[in-house]
């Protein structure tokens, strides 16, 4: 039982309603004052342990995470334009992976903290396109699928130094 008592599971669902931006509906060139409010679901659920002692922390987070969004607002340049505009592009699904580790060590003068990050997201657009050719299961354009970060800080007395690294699948 002790554990568990330091393990904490969390779960919410929400209903998203997300109206234009101005910038949506009036960038000249390329607002659409006819865009509709994006809409749908979300579901998400974590599963987070924190641990600590006099020297030693340890915080970790494992989410899930679901969502589908109706007339999902995408910046696109269509037909023969030269410019880029805002369009109510269609059905998108986004579900996906995130992890996170947080891991720190002290004594009185020193202290060295981990972090590492995971992110696994795929978003695909449910409805295939003919302008732009957007096929039915296709990753969204600018949303990788794999992301990944770490940080190392090492701290004594008054001054820190970070090293940080990140990285972005295509």
């Amino acid at each position: 039982e002790k554990m568990w008592s330091e393990w904490i599971l969390k779960a919410k669902v929400c209903r998203n309603y997300r109206l234009p931006t101005l910038n949506d509906l009036y960038w000249q060139p390329g607002g659409n004052p006819n865009l509709r409010p994006e809409s749908g679901w979300s579901q998400e659920a974590s599963l987070d342990l924190h641990r600590s002692n006099s020297r030693f922390q340890i915080a970790f987070s494992s989410t899930v995470f679901n969502r589908n969004i109706d007339n999902w607002i995408k910046w696109l340049p269509l037909n023969s334009q030269q410019f880029w505009s805002a369009h109510n592009i269609a059905k998108v699904w986004s579900r996906g992976l995130e992890e996170r580790l947080q891991l720190s060590y002290q004594t009185n003068d020193l202290t060295i903290q981990l972090q590492l990050g995971y992110d696994f997201i795929k978003s695909t657009n449910e409805v295939a396109l003919e302008r732009p050719v957007i096929q039915k299961g296709t990753q969204l354009l600018y949303t990788p699928e794999h992301q990944a970060f770490g940080a190392l800080t090492v701290g004594w007395q008054n001054w820190s130094l970070t090293y940080r690294h990140r990285y972005n699948g295509k």
